[in-house]
């Protein structure tokens, strides 16, 4: 019986390690899906963010809708 169950653990360690290799897969191949949606969400977002700022700057002589307030060309991603 002790051989039957150190079997039975080995078989099932390959079937669990089997199953995770595919939802690792799964995870990788639907990845650009998921950034995809995330690059759609900031875009909609960003463009909303900009419209709303023309609107409220709409009287400050010299605002440039868009432009950024710090003084760095690196892109920074918005926090959601």
């Amino acid at each position: 019986t002790l051989l039957y169950g150190h079997w039975s653990i080995m078989k099932w360690n390959r079937e669990r390690r089997r199953l995770q290799i595919e939802d690792f897969e799964a995870r990788i191949a639907l990845m650009p899906l998921f950034q995809a949606e995330t690059d759609r969400r900031t875009l909609q977002m960003l463009r909303e963010n900009l419209e709303e700022e023309a609107i409220i700057m709409k009287d400050v002589p010299d605002w440039k809708v868009g432009e950024s307030v710090f003084h760095t060309t690196r892109w920074v991603p918005p926090l959601i």
